[in-house]
Formats: structure tokens, sequence, C-alpha cells
């Protein structure tokens, strides 16, 4: 980990970082296409020590990760704005965490339905009747897992 420049600003505490990753709404993947960055928004969870997302089977982050699959993913909140009489001292609090890994596709069925279970639970909490049944290949598109 490199030291943030403030450092009273850092955060340690795993169970506090856990807690943020897990009830964050969308993460920041930032991946690299040659010389050029490329970042896109998603929809994630935080299971077991990995951030999981789902996507399309084919598109430009797909064919990115593909070529290179060390990434960075990126959550932050804002929690307002910090007024000073001077100018310069105003501020933004916030808390944020940066990942840096590899990512790569998830194959394992099970592997993939509690990943795709977690992200129903968290984007859509009570909507589905039951939980999705284990032992089976789910919907089209890729689920992918990034090793922190």
């Amino acid at each position: 980990m490199n030291p943030i420049r403030y450092a009273k600003r850092t955060c340690t505490d795993q169970e506090h970082i856990n807690a943020f990753l897990a009830a964050a709404r969308v993460g920041h993947l930032g991946l690299t296409d040659g010389l050029e960055p490329y970042v896109v928004p998603l929809n994630f969870c935080w299971l077991n020590g990995s951030v999981y997302f789902h996507g399309a089977e084919a598109g430009r982050k797909t064919d990115i990760m593909q070529k290179n699959n060390r990434v960075c993913f990126t959550v932050c909140e804002e929690y307002g704005t910090i007024a000073d009489p001077v100018p310069a001292l105003t501020d933004t609090a916030y808390m944020s965490v940066i990942l840096f890994g590899s990512v790569e596709r998830v194959e394992d069925p099970e592997e993939m339905r509690d990943a795709l279970q977690a992200m129903l639970d968290k984007y859509v909490p009570g909507y589905y009747d039951r939980p999705l049944p284990e032992g089976k290949r789910f919907s089209p598109g890729r689920t992918h897992k990034m090793d922190v």
C-alpha cells in the first residue's frame, strides 16, 4: 500500500473498509487500453475479499481485460463540503478505497451463483421469492472476479 500524503486521513480498520465496500453502490474499474486509460462505472459486490461484477459477453471492457488483466478499482463516497474562512482550506469530506489487482472470468458455477446472488441481494433485496438454484449456469454475460 502506498501511503497517502495526509496520513491522518488514512483508514486501516479492515472491518470499516469491508463494510464500506459492501455498502457502496458504484465502483469504477480502471483499465489500460494500450497507452490510453479506460475507466467504467460498475455495479459490483465485495465477497470473500474480492470484487465481483457481471457484464456483457463482448465490448471494449471485455476486449481490454483479455489483453491486460491488471486493473484498479475505485469506490468513493462524498460526505459533504467542509467550509473554511480561508478559501484555500475549504475541503471535501469523503471516503475512498482504491484496489489494485488482476481480473479473471469466473468459470466455476457455484462461485458465479454466489457472486450473482450477492449482487441481487445488494441491488434488489427481497425482489425475488427464492435464491438462485445451485448447479446451474446463469444468464448471458460474464461474471468477473478481481483478486486484490
